[in-house]
């Protein structure tokens, strides 16, 4: 179920529930900020499978590639999937551990949640904002250094005009500028979007009067 459904449902049934006791409403608002973390922990899952197919892709090429540049580029490639499926599966390990019934105040349970995923989703993002223009410049260290008689440095012209130079050059910074750009959105997409339902869980249950 996507958020705005699940929003959508929620809000219905608790228009619904006008007698309920502070007690229920607190539960109904735990049982929200599940739904919130459990899709965050299957979108997790979702990013680790996708770094492990592609590790196994990458690691067939470093075993069975004959160009020594595409070997070079597969084990930067690599050592990043293996880096992402281990703090991911570190960051899903930690959320399942909160998923647990708290055993003291809802508020302060909810509130570890989400500086949990506000931390998470904070450093994927620098660390997207880091690894592009590094990848960017190992890969043009690579090329530029590799030998003429590679198999993929044989599809790029020997000698480059300026005006090629500077047109690559300028692809380059627009494709890097652009992948800025969606993986912003696609952070939010994935986690951003639950972290503010989390808050926003919080923000109601501060008019829970507590007991």
């Amino acid at each position: 179920m996507e958020l705005d459904d699940f929003k959508t449902l929620y809000q219905a049934r608790f228009a619904q529930l006008p007698g309920k006791s502070d007690n229920d409403l607190t539960a109904l608002l735990q049982k929200r900020s599940r739904t919130a973390v459990e899709r965050i922990q299957y979108h997790l899952l979702w990013e680790i499978g996708i770094a492990i197919a592609l590790a196994l892709v990458l690691a067939v090429v470093l075993l069975t590639g004959t160009s020594t540049t595409l070997r070079w580029l597969g084990g930067f490639g690599l050592l990043i999937c293996l880096v992402q499926v281990v703090s991911f599966g570190f960051q899903y390990r930690q959320l399942s551990r909160r998923l647990q019934p708290p055993a003291g105040s809802v508020k302060a349970h909810l509130t570890e949640i989400a500086d949990l995923v506000r931390r998470f989703a904070g450093l994927y993002y620098r660390y997207t904002l880091i690894s592009l223009p590094i990848s960017f410049v190992f890969g043009g260290l690579i090329g530029a250094t590799a030998d003429d008689t590679d198999p993929a440095v044989s599809l790029v012209p020997a000698h480059m005009s300026l005006w090629q130079l500077g047109l690559l050059l300028l692809a380059a910074a627009g494709l890097m500028l652009g992948m800025v750009y969606f993986l912003k959105w696609y952070i939010h997409r994935l986690y951003g979007r639950y972290l503010t339902e989390l808050e926003r869980c919080l923000d109601e249950l501060n008019e829970v009067p507590e007991r």
